[in-house]
């Protein structure tokens, strides 16, 4: 399974990157309407705004199976082996717990939003594709902290035996 959550998170990655270069396009097209040609785009910041949230929450699964989000210094690498290894339990129950819980509140959601068929409200684009990314995300989030929590135990076992 660490495999196929990996390679799914990077094709995540992968497309929240190509989000971001569409919100520079949007906004640079935008710009250039808007100066040269006084024709502003008007679903400019809509679509700018989707784009912005699909790349956020894109890179969740990667960073987190990563270990590359942001951490506090002092409290990750100052401190002795055991309280850094019980931060880093202490960190990945923690996304686990908090993504667990978001997907439990995102399925009612997103069921609702079917239902309604729901659009934005300038390009009247359908929401549905942008919105299903928030429980996938959290899911395989909720994966990558359990296969961390995984590798941690592994890497303390194996350090415990070659003492």
């Amino acid at each position: 399974m660490s495999i196929h959550v990996q390679l799914i998170s990077r094709w995540m990655v992968t497309l929240a990157a190509l989000a971001g270069l569409g919100m520079v396009a949007m906004v640079s097209v935008g710009v250039v309407m808007r100066y040269f040609l006084n024709s502003p785009l008007n679903f400019t910041e809509e679509v700018v705004g989707l784009l912005l949230s699909a790349s956020l929450f894109l890179m969740l699964p990667y960073l987190t199976l990563h270990d590359k989000h942001v951490q506090i210094t002092l409290l990750t690498q100052h401190p002795s082996r055991q309280v850094r290894w019980s931060l880093k339990i202490f960190k990945q129950l923690v996304t686990l717990a908090f993504f667990a819980w978001m997907l439990y509140e995102t399925v009612p959601w997103l069921k609702f939003a079917i239902k309604l068929n729901l659009k934005t409200e300038i390009s009247r684009l359908p929401l549905l594709p942008w919105m299903v990314i928030l429980p996938i995300s959290f899911l395989l989030t909720s994966i990558a902290s359990l296969l961390c929590l995984s590798r941690i135990r592994r890497s303390s076992a194996d350090s415990s035996s070659s003492h």
